[in-house]
């Protein structure tokens, strides 16, 4: 009877690791396909970013003393413009 008992809870917990690491890897995989279009959708901004903005030497031969400063957090940078 105890044996019995034993295998019943062994098999029911192993089931239940297997339906946890099944869920766990389902989440995985979403957030990794999420994390993928985010970093996709970042990737196209800078992008249109880079098509937007002027060339250098454009902006040098417009305003000889002035100097650029772009330095994105991470891949896109903020959109902020300074002439002095």
């Amino acid at each position: 009877m105890i044996k019995e008992t034993r295998k019943k809870k062994g098999s029911s917990s192993s089931r239940l690791k297997k339906i946890i690491n099944e869920k766990v890897a389902r989440l995985a995989d979403k957030t990794n396909k999420k994390n993928n279009d985010l970093i996709e959708s970042i990737n196209y901004a800078k992008l249109i970013q880079e098509a937007v903005l002027p060339e250098r030497d454009r902006i040098s031969k417009a305003f000889p003393n002035s100097f650029i400063l772009y330095r994105p957090k991470d891949i896109v940078s903020g959109d902020f413009y300074w002439f002095g």
